[in-house]
């Protein structure tokens, strides 16, 4: 606990209390699900699936690409949809993409997997900001 006192702020953490905190916690919880399985992206494809080091590098800098360019998408849904329908439409479909990943057994099949992963996984940050900024005062 010395720790945490050390290296968050008192003003910070009394501020952070009921949905705040359990924004936080599943926000900390994705990150460090989402930092364990990216890491192990090219491993998978490689040693598992038998694609080359190449193919599964490109893939993964593909997906990085796609992310960045469907993010105004999201936003723009966001703002005529709310948060709360994006990111619920987004997780579903995420959801559908990861089983699909889990399945690929070709090129063709582990490059639309990938696609649909980082359109849907990385949908959740513009409604999620938004929430942020809901649950926080002004």
């Amino acid at each position: 606990m010395k720790l945490i006192n050390t290296l968050v702020p008192s003003d910070f953490r009394s501020s952070i209390r009921g949905p705040l905190r359990r924004f936080y916690l599943c926000t900390f919880i994705a990150c460090v699900a989402n930092g364990l399985t990216l890491s192990l992206f090219v491993i998978y494809l490689h040693n598992v699936r038998g694609f080359s080091t190449s193919f599964a590098t490109l893939l993964l800098a593909l997906s990085a690409v796609v992310g960045i360019v469907s993010a105004p998408l999201w936003g723009s849904m966001t703002n005529r949809l709310g948060p709360i329908r994006v990111i619920l439409f987004a997780s579903a479909c995420d959801a559908i993409a990861l089983v699909f990943w889990a399945l690929a057994h070709t090129h063709t099949q582990a490059f639309l997997a990938a696609l649909f992963i980082a359109v849907f996984g990385g949908a959740g940050w513009g409604p999620g900001s938004t929430m942020l900024c809901r649950l926080v005062s002004p």
